[in-house]
């Protein structure tokens, strides 16, 4: 046996990056080579024309039920998940981990737990962190782990999560990543007994394929935090440093962008709270004027300290707002 299946995850800057990738790639690479890229769900994708172009593996959208073969690029398309069952590929409707659907977690899950050592995992450019935890789950089962050099990376806050919370075997420029690539297909594997998969990737992989319901098993401990898409309860699975969380209905998110998350809902909050104290400044200053008027003059002043009070609670607010929550994991539109 040999290392011959290639799960590549990219996000944004990820349509300049993979074609180079590709192209790189040498034509009699006995592989099959999975691509996850996150796109928008209500639009076609056109990245396999762009590697086409540029790559002499052929590269197509992946078709449900197909089997896997090696010297071909299965590409993921709009609003599915990218798996692998039984040998041959798997798109899916599951709950949409990370913030997307396809997910690269989900690629890398579902090959490390079906073909376990033989499997090259490579994270590359993109936002926060999906990748982390599908890059652990193929160390855990036995195989590789290359991320691309942050240094390189039109986005690096992907690559920097992964080496952050994953024992990664390679950091390298693309044009080594393709090298590397091609040497590791080459060398025959040793043999040794691949570490069992866990019962708890197993269940998360029968989610994402539809076959389980996400509340009828219990994937880490409770979690205090909530889903921010369904606001339900959510567990924690922990894997090594890295936390992941999932909820009663299957959305899943790594730390990273959980906090994105809480970050963009606090600061929407807080904009509505701005709003409202706005309101409430003119309505104090209003009934105050109404109140002098009237020679109620200690009303008036009653009122005009509650404006002052709101004002400086506005400004307040104003300074939080513009201090930066996330800063390198700011969540930008799916490229």
């Amino acid at each position: 046996m040999r290392r011959d299946i290639i799960a590549i995850g990219a996000s944004l800057g990820g349509t300049e990056a993979l074609p180079r990738l590709l192209s790189a790639l040498p034509p009699d690479l006995d592989a099959a080579v999975l691509i996850v890229q996150h796109m928008p769900a209500d639009a076609p994708s056109h990245l396999p024309v762009l590697l086409n172009r540029v790559s002499s593996i052929p590269a197509a959208a992946a078709i449900d039920g197909q089997r896997l073969a090696p010297g071909r690029v299965y590409v993921a398309v709009p609003n599915r998940h990218l798996m692998v069952q039984d040998g041959r590929i798997r798109l899916t409707r599951g709950p949409r981990e990370c913030f997307a659907r396809p997910s690269i977690d989900v690629l890398m899950r579902s090959a490390a737990y079906e073909f376990g050592e033989r499997v090259i995992g490579v994270v590359m450019t993109g936002t926060l962190d999906d990748g982390t935890g599908g890059l652990w789950a193929i160390k855990d089962r036995g195989g590789l782990a290359i991320v691309q050099s942050p240094e390189e990376a039109a986005f690096p806050s992907m690559p920097r999560n992964a080496l952050k919370h994953v024992r990664v075997d390679h950091v390298l420029r693309i044009a080594d990543i393709a090298a590397t690539i091609s040497r590791l297909n080459c060398q025959p594997l040793t043999g040794r007994k691949a570490r069992q998969p866990n019962r708890a990737m197993g269940a998360e992989i029968r989610i994402a394929l539809g076959e389980l319901a996400p509340a009828s098993d219990r994937p880490g401990e409770p979690s205090v935090f909530t889903c921010p898409d369904c606001h339900g309860s959510m567990f924690e699975v922990r894997e090594g440093t890295h936390s992941r969380y999932r909820c009663h209905t299957g959305h899943a998110f790594g730390d990273a962008t959980l906090e994105e998350r809480q970050a963009t809902a606090a600061a929407r909050a807080l904009e509505e709270a701005l709003a409202l104290l706005d309101e409430r400044e003119k309505l104090i200053h209003q009934a105050a004027a109404f109140a002098g008027k009237g020679g109620k003059g200690e009303d008036a002043e009653r009122l005009a300290q509650q404006a002052a009070q709101v004002q400086d609670l506005r400004r307040r607010l104003h300074e939080v707002l513009e201090t930066p929550v996330v800063e390198d994991n700011a969540l930008r539109p799916a490229g």
